[in-house]
């Protein structure tokens, strides 16, 4: 898990440093976690992209990965109670719940976008497990 969150940290802050375009880092953040979800070598079956995700966003905006995963536990715990589901409706929600709390967060216009689509992109990746029964949960 570190290595994800780490591995998406490094895309934004590589991106960020090396290119003066405000969007590099929107770009190199939102293929980290496609490249994560989806990746050629293992025929497309790749990670959830939680953590890539968490990371590429994170470097940027920790207050808005905070704001995520608390959500995230609060669905999980005490509404859906089925991580998938929870997963997917916390990524879809965050960019509608980010909007308004861009100034307070700090967050520029890349940033979001950076926030936003990894939700929606690790939205999409969830949705593949949403029927799944699990036996322990």
């Amino acid at each position: 898990m570190l290595a994800d969150i780490a591995k998406g940290a490094a895309a934004v802050l590589l991106a960020k440093a090396a290119f003066v375009h405000p969007y590099a880092l929107t770009v190199a953040g939102v293929f980290a976690v496609v490249g994560h979800n989806w990746p050629v070598w293992l025929h497309f079956k790749g990670g959830m992209g939680l953590a890539t995700g968490a990371g590429a966003t994170g470097s940027q905006a920790p207050l808005a990965v905070v704001i995520a995963l608390g959500l995230l536990a609060v669905f999980r715990l005490f509404i859906v109670r089925h991580t998938p589901r929870a997963t997917t409706i916390v990524s879809v929600l965050l960019p509608l719940i980010l909007w308004p709390l861009r100034s307070l967060l700090h967050l520029d216009l890349p940033t979001y976008l950076l926030a936003a689509v990894a939700s929606l992109l690790i939205a999409a990746r969830h949705t593949t497990d949403w029927n799944r029964v699990y036996e322990a949960e």
